[in-house]
């Protein structure tokens, strides 16, 4: 046991240090007692504890890391130098947090070091700092779970523009496996002919003062798949430190549905769907925008209508399946005997327009002579089960005024072509 003399010198000393300190002896069964602590370490003990001298640490501290306490000030005294460790303390009300500073007392005078070595100890409170790490790891695992399952691609590059961390959903965009893109670098997910511009790109970004792009204020790029394939997909990126070393963030979504989405309704909006020509809508456009070259340069056209003769009998004969057949089937045979520079849609039903541009109107009969000798053939009666067709056609000239007066006119020719037996063309001027 030490002595009073000692005993005494050493609580005056930690009395008058303004931190959590007490004493303990490590005596010869091996364990160690309290020998003195100042007012302030009683706010480390358990509140039903008191620091009265002759305790053993596990009477004290209400921890499951008592052990660990023991072992570390056993390690302080046989290599003779302060060490630290760190334990949370359960006071009933809430759990807190100590930094223990351990150091052997080797002044002459507070103990017999041989025979009853002592050690201090140093209280440090860590809870503010630990419940902030603490709530910052949560943050973390909540932010690498919501990574993990988000339906966006996360990416984070490195300076050399390898992939250094990315989720899930990147690695299914780009048709990895899990792992297979760690240190992946950047270009192999470019298609080859844009991987220049987009290094130019990134280099730009890299080198200058802006933070981040987001994904509203860059346009669409296409990315490159594993298996070769080309995905399109909008990008947001932005500036990172990686320890002492830039990086990079991106957020890579997958807009294929989109781009599908929009080039579904560019197509609603120029073909009809069943044909694949172009639809009412769209040859109204064409037809006037003919017009306003023919009136600004003084030049002229022909509009052919054509209606398909007793088509509804064939429908009810052999069903509407086979008249979608034989409709699509009568728009390849026409389109086969137009130029490349004439425009043939679908009017509505089993009506069709055609519009020949720098054609006169006895050219646009010789046109259409020819389109229903090819329909007539033996060829085309076995494919078209014998339908044939009536055409209207008339010419537009520079002084034309509407286009619903073009319209009049072709529809007008194509009925008196139908009144005069059908399988025929008329014209009106």
């Amino acid at each position: 046991m030490a002595s009073d003399r000692s005993t005494l010198d050493i609580e005056q000393f930690i009395d008058h240090v303004g931190a959590r300190l007490a004493v303990f002896e490590l005596r010869p069964d091996r364990q160690f007692y309290l020998v003195v602590a100042n007012q302030q370490f009683q706010e480390v003990i358990n509140p039903n504890a008191s620091s009265s001298a002759d305790q053993r640490p596990q009477d004290l501290l209400k921890s499951g890391d008592v052990e660990l306490l023991e072992c570390v000030m056993n390690s302080c005294l046989e290599s003779g130098s302060a060490e630290e460790v760190e334990l949370s303390l359960d006071s009933g009300d809430e759990v807190s947090w100590w930094r223990m500073l351990i150091s052997p007392i080797q002044q002459p005078g507070f103990s017999n070091r041989a025979e009853h070595p002592w050690v201090l100890l140093n209280c440090v409170d860590i809870t503010k700092h630990k419940r902030l790490d603490i709530n910052r790891e949560r943050m973390l695992l909540h932010l690498e779970q919501m990574v993990d399952v988000a339906y966006d691609g996360f990416m984070i590059f490195d300076s050399d523009n390898r992939i250094e961390f990315c989720n899930p959903a990147a690695e299914s965009l780009f048709g990895y496996g899990t792992g297979e893109l760690y240190r992946v670098p950047l270009e192999q997910l470019i298609p080859i002919r844009l991987r220049r511009t987009h290094a130019d790109y990134v280099h730009n970004f890299l080198t200058s003062e802006v933070q981040a792009k987001l994904m509203e204020q860059r346009s669409p790029v296409t990315g490159l798949r594993k298996d070769g394939s080309e995905v399109p997909v909008e990008v947001s990126i932005n500036k990172l430190m990686i320890g002492d070393q830039s990086g990079v963030a991106a957020v890579v979504r997958n807009i294929s549905r989109r781009t599908e989405m929009i080039e579904e309704l560019r197509k609603a909006a120029f073909e009809d769907p069943l044909t694949g020509i172009y639809n009412r809508r769209h040859m109204s456009r064409i037809i006037h925008r003919e017009l306003q070259r023919t009136q600004r340069f003084d030049r002229f056209f022909s509009v052919v209508m054509i209606d398909l003769d007793h088509f509804k009998r064939i429908n009810d004969t052999y069903g509407h399946s086979i008249g979608d057949e034989l409709l699509m089937t009568f728009v390849s045979k026409v389109s086969k005997c137009i130029r490349a520079v004439d425009v043939f849609g679908r009017w509505g039903g089993e009506e069709f327009l055609l519009i020949l541009p720098e054609t006169r109107a006895v050219d646009a009969m010789s046109a259409v002579e020819n389109i229903r000798k090819q329909l007539n053939s033996h060829e085309g009666f076995d494919d078209l089960y014998g339908l044939t067709a009536s055409y209207g056609v008339t010419e537009v000239l520079s002084n034309e005024t509407t286009i619903e007066h073009i319209l009049e006119r072709a529809d007008k020719a194509m009925y008196q072509a139908k009144h005069d037996g059908r399988d025929c063309s008329r014209q009106v001027l």
